[in-house]
């Protein structure tokens, strides 16, 4: 579309040019140029008035994982004046049969995004780049920030980023309708460089991941027309770096940090250094 629009504006002033002469037409190219400039000005003015006040975060699980995953994180925001929430996927849960999908872990997290007054940034973690990629945001969304997480383009699974083959090592089918996470794996693969005891506590808490979840495509693709932030995890061991990598081509920021699959239980406090800076519109 960007393409389409440039090739556009070249042609009208080519005609400009054969109609009214280069002079003139070089003349209204320096008006067009002020006025975008002084436009962009302005835009950048506001967008500094609506960072002074934090947008509110809000948090997307990974699969198998629920609000619970962020509390370590959450605590640190909040002793900083942070706010944030995070959702229950309808993909995740303890009864295979009752689980739901992609689309309605989609419906959920568009609701919980129009329920905020204040300007939004969307914090999603692992297939909950899935869910953020396939809504279609309001305006107060004003930041996605994928942290290793799987982005696809539009019309894709997430099946359809994974290699081709046997299920990763972590996780195995428990019926025909979800995969549950081998929990002898887990603490090896899943949640290395976790605190032991957060890892006990972990895997207490998580649910089967609905197949649906995992085959669906999106019907959308929120990167397109927001601004994103790309967190390539170096020390991950579910989402391997290079798969990442490819991801954060997809967005306009992408930094790197040597943490593993899991940094909201084992670097809660680095990561909410990171997440303070989304908040406010600080410089990442």
């Amino acid at each position: 579309m960007a393409a389409l629009l440039v090739a556009e504006v070249r042609r009208l002033f080519r005609a400009l040019r054969a109609v009214l002469g280069r002079e003139i037409a070089c003349q209204l190219t320096q008006i067009f140029t002020v006025l975008r400039h002084e436009q962009k000005d302005q835009y950048h003015g506001c967008l500094e008035v609506r960072m002074t006040q934090p947008a509110t975060l809000l948090f997307i699980p990974g699969s198998w994982h629920g609000p619970w995953n962020f509390e370590p994180v959450q605590k640190v925001l909040a002793a900083r004046g942070i706010t944030s929430k995070s959702i229950t996927l309808a993909s995740v849960g303890p009864d295979s049969e009752k689980l739901g999908g992609l689309l309605e872990d989609i419906d959920i997290l568009k609701h919980a995004a129009d329920a905020i007054a204040e300007d939004v940034v969307i914090i999603a973690h692992s297939y909950g780049g899935m869910v953020a990629t396939g809504t279609a945001f309001g305006p107060n969304v004003r930041h996605i920030m994928f942290l290793g997480a799987f982005v696809p383009e539009i019309n894709q699974t997430l099946m359809s980023l994974i290699p081709p083959g046997p299920l990763p090592p972590y996780c195995t089918e428990h019926d025909a309708f979800s995969i549950k996470v081998v929990r002898e794996r887990a603490s090896e693969i899943f949640y290395n460089g976790c605190p032991p005891e957060d890892i006990e506590e972990a895997l207490g808490k998580i649910g089967l991941q609905s197949v649906s979840s995992l085959e669906t495509p999106v019907p959308h693709c929120s990167w397109l027309n927001i601004p994103s932030t790309y967190v390539v995890l170096t020390e991950d061991r579910t989402v391997p770096v290079p798969a990442q990598r490819r991801f954060s081509a997809h967005s306009d920021t992408v930094i790197e940090r040597d943490w593993p699959h899991f940094p909201m239980m084992s670097h809660p406090d680095d990561l909410a250094d990171l997440l303070e800076k989304a908040a406010t519109g600080a410089q990442i």
